[in-house]
């Protein structure tokens, strides 16, 4: 029935065949018999067709695919395509990734930060199939191990069976020290390697601490960094002359897997002295990899500490 060396750009999937089939064999589904797939046949006779409902893909297990994703659930929704990843978020909560197919085929651009509204309208999707189909979720590992976790592996196609390259540098020293490049960190600990430290954080509230600063405000603080996973910071504050850290002396940022840099204009009056930070980064996900961090301030005075081992 279908025009030899035709073409069609509609969008099908692998379930769609079921139902098609029992079409151009005339039978009918079986009564009480939900299928996920839609039918084909005005497609394959060449009549405009639309599909009704978005497709659903899901994965609750860790596929032996080259291009890795861990248990995860992905909704593809007219234009736009979201992939939720389970427990993969700050505090095990999900981690998301929305993409525009019609401007970004190759899935590079997500937009989920971007558009939150479209990311919640489009997890109800998923929410609604996984009631409606009873199907069984991921649940949380209580012996997860930061540690072993590659979360920027994720989506990483590995071709022709190569080794996939390091989320992290390999170590030079197994030792870790509370103090490096003088930063000293609390809850958490350093661990010097070739191109800077990793910071071990050993539970939420973990930070990293400088004095003696001495950098006139206005300031931007600047990091460079690796991460492994998306996830909140904050920076907090004292200035010269105050003992404790004002409970509105702080500025919150994002932290994303794909960056290697963030920049955060601290809101502190001009004139005043900065003299002590404190910084906070994402504890999940695994280590962080700190290159450099620098304070520059707007009347040129600047604080930059280098965490990676000058070359000998």
């Amino acid at each position: 029935v279908t025009e030899p060396g035709s073409r069609s750009d509609a969008i099908i999937q692998s379930t769609d065949l079921y139902p098609t089939i029992l079409s151009m064999l005339g039978l009918p589904l079986p009564p009480d018999h939900p299928v996920d797939g839609e039918n084909l046949t005005p497609l394959l006779r060449g009549e405009k067709w639309e599909r009704t409902r978005p497709i659903i893909t899901y994965f609750p297990h860790n596929p032996p695919v080259h291009d890795w994703l861990p248990p995860s659930m992905a909704v593809h929704d007219g234009d736009h395509k979201l992939i939720r990843l389970f427990h993969q978020g700050e505090d095990g909560a999900h981690d998301y990734r929305l993409y525009n197919l019609r401007e970004d085929i190759g899935e590079t651009n997500n937009l989920a930060a971007r558009e939150p509204e479209r990311v919640q309208a489009m997890d109800r999707m998923m929410d609604d199939y996984i009631k409606a189909a009873h199907v069984v979720t991921p649940i949380r590992n209580p012996d997860f191990d930061p540690a072993q976790y590659r979360p920027a592996q994720i989506g990483v196609q590995n071709v022709g069976g190569q080794p996939r390259p390091p989320v992290m540098p390999d170590r030079v020293a197994s030792r870790r020290v509370e103090r490096h490049a003088g930063w000293v960190a609390r809850r958490a600990e350093f661990e010097p390697v070739a191109t800077g430290a990793l910071l071990h954080q050993q539970k939420k509230g973990g930070f990293i601490s400088h004095s003696g600063l001495q950098v006139k405000a206005p300031a931007v603080l600047e990091i460079q960094l690796k991460a492994s996973a998306n996830g909140p910071g904050r920076v907090e504050w004292r200035t010269t002359g105050e003992k404790d850290f004002a409970k509105d002396a702080s500025v919150e940022f994002r932290v994303t897997a794909s960056a290697d840099r963030v920049s955060v204009p601290l809101p502190v009056p001009a004139g005043q002295t900065i003299d002590q930070l404190r910084i906070y980064l994402p504890h999940r996900g695994g280590p962080i990899l700190i290159s450099e961090i620098h304070l520059r301030g707007g009347d040129g005075s600047v604080s930059s500490q280098r965490f990676a081992r000058d070359k000998e």
